[in-house]
């Protein structure tokens, strides 16, 4: 199965860039250039949404494994993050063998349906809207969503899931804390990987729990074990996955899903999803059903009831309920394999014969699936070069400027952008975590113009663009070959600023710059961040000639060096954005530092006829604490480990 899959997926692990141009693959590699870079989990990236602390810029395990095998095999993180992602993939029908086998014995069952999820998704077959997205390449669902979207961190944690299950089950079966360790290993690693497939993970313990009640086969089954495993597995991860992180990604989590709200539909829709979920458990309780049987057949309805809902109905029951396509396939192939196996065992005689019929049916329904995987060769979806895309030709030319200021890149230049360079910009991949939320508001605005007060009119976005320290602006128009093109009005900015770059429909801006840092009054500061008009007086002062320049270097990822004269009544406003682990010193001695309105920081610094500031980044004292509550955790883990492991044998000694 493993050669298999590494024949037919090869290209997941080769260098270069998607052929689908809507993939956001590349900002992911660009967090995984970050860490190879700057190790530190706890140090900040100020290179994304005008900084953001590292801990918050996207989950560790894929890109730290990425970084890992960079230092060992002496590649390039980019490069790496493909492979390893790739080859985790790959490696997925390998862990739904194991998850067979460990629960049926069956080494042929096993095969069997690891071969159909390698090569079959019945999501095609059921839901029009995801055949008609399978794009130009004929691959499975969880391929298709890697290459066509860059959904890798996704199925790292997919590949990752079959294992979990395993394990969880024997933790609650048997009464060796190995067991238990090994699935809290198992359950914090998917969920250090992707947050859709932790939280896909989350369900799937759900019904674990659910399946066993009144199962022949679960009389050994603990539930104390099993949450007693789940907390274990959180207490292991929460160096990474603090409170503050768990709240900013949960409640950022309905904006940046297509503006989840819960209204009449999505009441309605849950509703339906939760009443399915309820009927098929009431209904598989009165079986006579394995625990296998029942989970699987659970999951299905768990996973089967949110795909009907937003690709039937059009309607989320849940924030981003389209994601978990990939895992609907997975129990859709495992139950219904499981399924005709139970026909098959049946004694009435109809009944296998009918399992037979359907079985055939199904495999012809779907045959060509499998057939057009294996004849249409790698070249639709081999990746291409990087050098050969207009976002790489943009992002270059940018760099050569040696930007002073961010750089605003819309569309797919964003993802790519610090994948190629490192610039700072005030876009990046993984909004979701971000604290401060005022650059992906302003970049909303300034491509779409709602929200402005006057429409989309250049000069109020230029006032956006000048609040937030940008210097250059990429603007992909009409006649460029990037995918997204999501500027309403493309040339806005003919009139209000240079243009510096254009080169087939791709076009560069320049904004004004002088520096991050400037001289404010303190009625200058602005009280709102929307709309523009509070954020006149700040802009101007930003830009007033007869103050003071200050000027900023970055000494290191983590310090920001301002110098320049202080005088009396102002403040210093710095266009980074405010985080708690943030202090800031005045020659040698702290001074207060706080947020203001726009998410930025203001230092409230002694008047000087010269000064040095240092703002320096040394991580939120939550992440300390929380650091050390996981690595107790993983102490005592440990030690208790080797203890049981000492005992037993001792115990196996004294019997000899």
């Amino acid at each position: 199965v493993a050669a298999v899959s590494l024949t037919l997926n090869y290209p997941l692990m080769l260098p270069g860039e998607s052929p689908y141009r809507a993939s956001i693959e590349p900002g992911y590699g660009g967090m995984t250039k970050f860490f190879s870079q700057h190790p530190n989990p706890w140090g900040w990236n100020p290179f994304a949404y005008c900084g953001l602390s590292a801990q918050f810029l996207y989950l560790p395990l894929v890109h730290y494994a990425s970084v890992v095998v960079a230092w060992l095999m002496k590649l390039p993180a980019t490069f790496t993050y493909e492979w390893v992602t790739g080859f985790a993939m790959c490696m997925g029908p390998v862990t739904v063998f194991a998850m067979v086998f460990y629960f049926t014995r069956s080494r042929k069952w096993a095969l069997i349906v690891a071969l159909t999820y390698l090569f079959f998704s019945p999501s095609y077959s059921l839901f029009l809207k995801v055949d008609h997205d399978r794009g130009f390449a004929q691959l499975p669902w969880r391929i298709n969503a890697a290459v066509e979207y860059g959904e890798r961190p996704h199925n790292f944690g997919l590949a990752l899931m079959p294992l979990a299950v395993i394990a969880l089950h024997a933790a609650s079966v048997r009464r060796r804390f190995g067991y238990v360790f090994l699935a809290a290993i198992l359950l914090a690693a998917v969920t250090l990987t992707n947050w859709i497939a932790g939280l896909g993970l989350a369900m799937i313990c759900i019904a674990m729990l659910l399946s066993q009640r009144g199962a022949a086969d679960s009389y050994d089954f603990r539930v104390g074990r099993t949450l007693g495993t789940a907390l274990l597995a959180y207490l292991l991860a929460s160096f990474w996955l603090t409170p503050s992180f768990v709240g900013t990604v949960m409640f950022n989590w309905p904006k940046d899903s297509y503006n989840f709200k819960v209204q009449v539909l999505q009441w309605l829709s849950m509703g339906g999803w939760l009443a399915v979920v309820y009927a098929t458990n009431y209904f598989l309780r009165q079986s006579n059903w394995s625990f296998y049987a029942r989970f699987v057949t659970l999951c299905v309805a768990i996973f089967g009831g949110l795909m009907f809902s937003v690709y039937w109905m059009n309607v989320h029951a849940i924030p981003e309920s389209h994601r978990y396509l990939c895992e609907f396939d997975l129990f859709l192939v495992l139950a219904g394999w499981e399924w005709f196996r139970i026909a098959r065992q049946s004694e009435n005689l109809k009944v296998r014969r009918c399992a037979a019929v359907v079985c055939a049916m199904v495999f012809l329904w779907g045959s060509s699936q499998p057939y057009k995987y294996l004849t249409q060769g790698w070249e639709n979806w081999r990746p291409v070069a990087a050098e050969l895309t207009p976002e790489y030709r943009v992002a270059k030319w940018v760099e050569s400027q040696s930007p002073r200021g961010r750089v605003m890149a819309s569309g797919g230049t964003r993802y790519r952008l610090n994948n190629v360079t490192s610039m700072e910009q005030i876009g990046g991949t993984f909004e979701t975590g971000l604290r401060n939320r005022t650059p992906v508001h302003y970049d909303y605005q300034i491509r779409t113009g709602v929200g402005t007060e006057y429409g989309s009119e250049g000069a109020e976005a230029v006032l956006q663009l000048k609040a937030m320290g940008v210097e250059y602006v990429v603007v992909h128009g009409p006649g460029s070959k990037e995918y997204y093109r999501d500027y309403e009005q493309p040339y806005k900015f003919e009139t209000v600023l240079d243009r510096v770059y254009a080169d087939r429909g791709d076009l560069v801006y320049r904004v004004p710059f002088k520096s991050y840092a400037n001289l404010i009054r303190p009625d200058e500061v602005p009280k709102y961040a929307r709309p523009t008009k509070f954020i006149y007086k700040y802009v101007a002062a930003i830009e007033d000639n007869n103050r003071p320049a200050l000027t900023t270097r970055w000494l290191n990822v983590n310090e920001l060096e301002i110098k320049g004269p202080v005088e009396k009544d102002m403040l210093v406003a710095v266009r980074v954005s405010w985080d708690p682990g943030w202090e800031a010193f005045q020659d040698g001695a702290p001074v207060e530092l706080t947020p203001d309105a726009l998410g930025f920081m203001l230092v409230k610094a002694h008047t000087a006829g010269n000064s040095t500031m240092l703002l320096r980044f040394v991580g939120a004292t939550e992440q300390k604490v929380m650091a050390g509550v996981s690595g107790l955790a993983w102490l005592l883990a440990l030690g208790y480990l080797v203890k049981s492991w000492s005992k037993r044998a001792g115990m196996d000694k004294g019997h000899q």
